[in-house]
């Protein structure tokens, strides 16, 4: 038997399935991860930033949170993708559709209840968005180009 694991994509059709929340399309995303995320979670993205921008020519060293947000200016699809990579996080911004924000189910740990895995999404993205973050469910989504 095979499992889908994570993304799958071919020439035609594109697929996620994930456990999180859809943002609208347009909505002002980073200004509500710089009000709302716990400096818990800002140490981590400006640690990772600083860390990888100390072996890259192409990245800067940024001495705070505010500075590194407003980097990304109005780019969300490569702040969602620092954001991702950051924290573990599956992001799929498909064109029209929002922008998708979760964790694969193949991600839950061997030792890990499916209401620990539920809870452990839900708390790291409402420690980005803010702990009134509503919306999380089951997503999967699938588009065929052609």
């Amino acid at each position: 038997m095979k499992i889908r694991n994570g993304f799958v994509s071919n020439s035609s059709t594109s697929s996620f399935h994930i456990y999180g929340i859809c943002l609208e399309e347009g909505e002002q995303v980073a200004d509500r991860i710089k009000e709302n995320a716990t400096d818990d979670m800002k140490e981590l993205l400006l640690t990772k930033n600083n860390a990888a921008a100390a072996k890259s020519s192409y990245r800067n060293v940024f001495d705070d949170f505010a500075s590194y947000m407003d980097s990304f200016e109005e780019d969300s699809y490569e702040l969602w993708y620092e954001i991702g990579c950051a924290a573990n996080l599956s992001v799929n911004s498909p064109e029209y559709y929002g922008t998708y924000i979760g964790i694969d189910p193949s991600k839950i740990g061997d030792d890990e209840t499916g209401r620990e895995f539920k809870t452990r999404v839900e708390n790291i993205i409402k420690s980005l968005l803010g702990s009134d973050t509503k919306g999380f469910g089951w997503h999967e989504e699938a588009w065929r180009d052609g």
